[in-house]
């Protein structure tokens, strides 16, 4: 269940340019932003030319139940439910079960979920009929092609249910969907983007076991962003274990403090992902708007920087 029927107007901008993308977009020039379930302002790359590109629009509406880097850029913030305050059902890329999401408290102050916000905005835009219905109603209905499996609402709501189909054991037994049945293995891939002299070491930007994404509390800012490398990389830019540093990038800067990490390969710098610009903590003020030539994806790890003290 998309939607897209009544999208009679629509199109899609890529998200690892996204800054270009919102300036350079026409017929019509996109002129407002409306966003929730994403904090495209921490998350995509080349963050500050993304915040730069949101200050041209002319209006900017965030749901949110945090003050993010996105959220601080709204002209309006909507104060959105979190799961605690709200029904759904959910599933996960980590696991095989689909579940029911039930409120354990009402909604606090004026916060709504985001379908009771789009429900009364389609009632703004005079299209209030095509989402009429109450959040049970379009549950069920989304549930509709699993019914004829024994998943519905209902029973959701006693317990957790597997999805169907999914097998316990990923390609049991050894056989891949391809052609021969066997695993097919890359023999040739487009050549990676490597240091320069300017910028000799290669960025990478591993999530963090601490947090998701770039849902973190203030408080977890107050420790130093670090810069993990081997220490014969810092060594060979004369940084010792402890010592502040600026990481430098085509697309900005980044204070860190260097930590020596023998795990980390020859060359390379390691940052979290998901701290918040807000703090001046964000790497993605560092990474490099480039496109993946399959798939429209961001290369994250194409990033080429330089540790200066």
């Amino acid at each position: 269940m998309k939607g897209k029927e009544f999208a009679r107007h629509s199109r899609t901008i890529p998200k690892p340019l996204l800054a270009t993308a919102l300036r350079e977009a026409q017929d019509p020039p996109i002129k407002m932003a409306f966003i929730n379930g994403a904090n495209p302002l921490n998350q995509s790359p080349d963050a500050s030319s993304v915040v730069e590109a949101f200050k041209d629009l002319d209006y900017v509406v965030v749901l949110e139940q945090f003050m993010t880097d996105t959220a601080e850029a709204a002209d309006i913030v909507l104060p959105a439910t979190t799961y605690l305050e709200e029904t759904d059902v959910v599933a996960s890329f980590w696991h095989g079960f689909i579940g029911s999401v039930n409120p354990a408290i009402a909604p606090v102050g004026e916060a709504k979920s985001d379908f009771e916000i789009f429900q009364e905005l389609a009632n703004r835009l005079g299209v209030g009929e095509e989402m009429a219905g109450s959040a049970d109603e379009w549950l069920e209905r989304i549930l509709e092609p699993l019914k004829g499996k024994g998943i519905t609402l209902a029973s959701l709501r006693e317990g957790h249910r597997r999805i169907p189909n999914l097998p316990a054991v990923p390609y049991e037994g050894g056989v891949f969907p391809t052609e021969s049945g066997r695993l097919n293995l890359v023999t040739s891939f487009s050549q990676p983007r490597l240091g320069s002299d300017e910028y000799p070491l290669i960025l990478l930007t591993p999530h963090s076991r601490r947090w998701v994404h770039s849902q973190i509390l203030p408080q977890d800012h107050d420790a130093p962003l670090e810069a993990k490398v081997k220490p014969e990389t810092a060594e060979a830019n004369g940084l010792a274990d402890g010592v502040t540093a600026t990481v430098v990038s085509d697309a900005g800067s980044l204070a860190v403090v260097v930590k020596h990490d023998e795990g980390v390969p020859v060359g390379v710098v390691s940052i979290e992902q998901g701290r918040w610009m807000k703090y001046h903590q964000s790497v993605n003020q560092l990474t490099s708007p480039i496109m993946s030539f399959e798939g429209d994806n961001a290369c994250y790890y194409q990033t080429t920087v330089k540790l200066v003290k």
